[in-house]
């Protein structure tokens, strides 16, 4: 459950209820207007876009083709994924010799998850005269062979330069897994050496010894490596622990497959992810993800990777090799809800709801992926189907309360306060003793009675959320904010808040709410101070940027007070706050004003 500020200024937090945890406990073409501007020739069609030098220069391209890649740019300027890679495709079938445009619908495609197709691209780039394919096409090249067990051909493209990305750990690997696939351990062992001597690769490679060793079927061995791994404090994921108990489960040892799971998940203190894998383990079925084959190896391998990219924000670096990992392993749902999120990231939520629209495997993961589409599908303006799809799901379970609290998320993010209040009352109507967790409902129907100006009732679903879990930060901000707002218990809102940015230092919001605080009770310079790390922490949001300018100007900070007025309005604030804004940019604050 998102709070749109912009739609509730009081209303500080954004809170969540989302689906991921049921997720880990258990579109129909969603992209709008195609673009279709490419019938007949490029007659009135634009030149823009710094490709388009590139383009002119490349002597492979038809001029007929112009349309279709103008179609394929701005589709993909519009962040339809799917539409600019089928543009790509056809302009690049009209000019398959040209590398330019092939190295453009490769990429679109890999991006927009049309793996085969880019592959079959990758390939015939490859094989384009005087033209040096990069490492990603030679990469896709080489796991096309390997997805398909055609391991010499995999080694021959192999026999390859990869000179960025990851290529000193990938080509060494598949290198090593393609042996294995043919049972030839002295291969095996040969390849690894190197990167097991390596302080930095060690690990990598002790873990990928113990899944060959099982794949070759070399169990003494591979129980030998596993145990190692497993019992060393560096134990860098939970892969090398399914793996041996799933090894173990099938070489009918099931007590000691379950002695495995219930000395580690103690371990690792319960881990959700551990306590899945053995419920699963041990009903005789493989883990989702199955590092003990060459395609599951890798599948890890590139989920790892892109797990990096989105510790470093490269959100789509991130998509990149979650595609990869994808088309090695396209079973996993997991994969799927976390490309999702990542679309949703990128402000992409009908990229993300296609996504989620084709996850399978098994009602719990179907119905997660349903939950999240409907809510991306919102997101992307889609209300309608989103709505829709709610109730379809409504009819099969009518007394899921999750369900019912989405519809009055959708409501809410829609500014229908009145039908919000009218879904979040039917699911607490229904709760015979509310739990410390049930905070988040009442906020939020807290958060529509404010909105629709009953403070009253609003205070009321505050104060017993507190009572809940009393040390919230969402909550702890929300009502500390609200009374600042309305001028009361400024002392008591204070204390509050200030435990919310204790709790969560790193919220933006929050930080606001604290700087908001001295403002009001007219400790300009701590306000600046304050207000300056909200910022920081929430550069693109309005409110604080506005908050900010004001400070400054209280201070004597006239320039910089409009520079962050402007900032304001450049991040697109409520159209009744936009004029309030504009005033204070022509005339600054008066005296006595807010």
């Amino acid at each position: 459950m998102t709070l749109n500020r912009k739609k509730a200024s009081t209303a500080r937090s954004i809170i969540s209820l989302g689906v991921l945890s049921f997720v880990m406990a258990a579109c129909s073409s969603a992209e709008k207007g195609p673009i279709k501007p490419y019938i007949g020739d490029k007659a009135g069609l634009p030149v823009t876009g710094s490709w388009y030098s590139e383009f002119k220069s490349d002597a492979n391209i038809g001029i007929n083709h112009y349309s279709a890649f103008l179609a394929a740019t701005l589709a993909q300027q519009n962040d339809q994924q799917s539409n600019a890679a089928e543009y790509f495709l056809d302009a690049y079938k009209g000019a398959p010799k040209s590398g330019f445009i092939g190295d453009r619908a490769f990429s679109q495609l890999l991006f927009a998850g049309r793996m085969d197709e880019a592959a079959e691209v990758a390939g015939r780039i490859i094989e384009l005269p005087e033209y040096e394919a990069d490492d990603l096409v030679k990469l896709t090249h080489i796991l096309a062979a390997f997805k398909k067990r055609e391991w010499q051909d995999a080694r021959l493209r192999l026999d390859t330069d990869l000179q960025t990305g990851f290529g000193f750990l990938l080509k060494p690997l598949l290198n090593a897994w393609s042996f294995a696939a043919e049972r030839n351990l002295e291969k095996v062992n040969e390849i690894l050496a190197p990167l097991k001597a390596n302080s930095q690769l060690r690990s990598i490679a002790l873990e990928h010894e113990a899944f060959m060793l099982d794949y070759m079927r070399q169990y003494e061995l591979a129980e030998e490596k596993y145990r190692a791994l497993i019992a060393a404090n560096t134990l860098s994921s939970v892969d090398p622990i399914t793996a041996y108990a799933h090894m173990l489960f099938e070489n009918g040892k099931k007590v000691e497959a379950r002695s495995v799971f219930t000395e580690q998940i103690k371990r690792f203190k319960g881990a959700p992810i551990l306590v899945q894998a053995s419920a699963r383990i041990m009903q005789g079925k493989a883990p989702l993800q199955n590092p003990a084959t060459p395609n599951g190896a890798m599948g890890i391998v590139f989920t790892r990777l892109a797990r990096e990219f989105t510790q470093a924000q490269s959100r789509r670096a991130a998509i990149i090799y979650l595609r990869l990992a994808s088309y090695m392993t396209p079973d996993v749902p997991v994969l799927y809800f976390t490309l999702g999120e990542l679309f949703e990231q990128l402000q992409n939520p009908l990229s993300a709801a296609e996504i989620y629209a084709s996850i399978s495997g098994g009602r719990g993961f179907s119905l997660a992926a349903k939950n999240r589409r409907a809510t991306a599908l919102d997101r992307g303006g889609e209300t309608t189907q989103a709505v829709a799809l709610i109730n379809d799901l409504l009819e099969e379970q009518p007394n899921n309360r999750q369900l019912k609290m989405q519809l009055g998320d959708i409501a809410r993010r829609n500014s229908d306060f009145a039908l919000a209040v009218q879904h979040y009352s039917e699911v607490i109507d229904r709760i015979r003793k509310p739990s410390r967790n049930d905070w988040v409902l009442y906020l939020a129907r807290a958060i529509s009675y404010q909105n629709l100006g009953d403070w009253e009732r609003a205070e009321a679903d505050m104060k017993f959320a507190l009572t809940l879990d009393p040390n919230q930060p969402d909550l702890l901000n929300n009502l500390g904010y609200s009374w600042i707002e309305r001028g009361e218990n400024i002392t008591e809102a204070k204390a509050m808040i200030e435990k919310a940015v204790l709790a969560r230092p790193n919220d933006g919001q929050i930080t606001d709410s604290l700087g908001w605080v001295h403002y009001l009770t007219g400790d300009y310079e701590r306000a600046v101070s304050e207000l300056e790390k909200a910022v920081k922490l929430a550069p693109t949001d309005s409110t604080i940027s506005e908050h900010l300018g004001d400070a400054y100007w209280r201070v004597g900070r006239r320039v910089e007070a409009r520079f962050q007025w402007r900032h304001a309005l450049d991040n697109g604030p409520d159209a009744d706050k936009q004029h309030v804004i504009e005033d204070k940019l022509a005339f600054g604050l008066a005296s006595g004003q807010l």
